[in-house]
């Protein structure tokens, strides 16, 4: 529900151990402590860097490299959201209302969607 702390949350990956599992005591622990906050998990678990029992996939793993990680990242996202990378060039640039209105439109959320129904 909150694509900044999405971000945060990501670009904290590839500098921390892989966890045995991603739960909202490690999300707690690495200093999200709003109660939107675990809706981290679900968006990990959505993409495959998490399995269903919170435990980090081969995906994560690759997630966790540096040079490549971001590039593995995207090719989930892109399976996942073609929305998203048909709207924009570069979503990962995209500001938190534009994404926030990306998202509301695609998942039946919002006003427009509505309208267009």
């Amino acid at each position: 529900t909150k694509p900044s702390t999405l971000r945060k949350f990501l670009a904290m990956v590839p500098q921390k151990p892989k966890p045995a599992k991603i739960n909202p005591t490690l999300v707690q622990s690495w200093g999200f402590r709003d109660s939107n906050d675990k809706s981290i998990i679900r968006v990990l678990k959505a993409v495959g860097l998490v399995g269903p029992n919170g435990e980090p996939t081969p995906d994560y793993v690759a997630f966790m490299h540096k040079g490549t990680g971001p590039v593995e990242l995207a090719k989930k996202i892109r399976e996942l959201y073609p929305p998203l990378f048909e709207t924009s060039h570069s979503p990962h640039k995209e500001s938190t209302e534009t994404l926030e209105n990306l998202f509301n439109i695609h998942s039946g959320g919002s006003e427009l969607d509505t309208l267009a129904s």
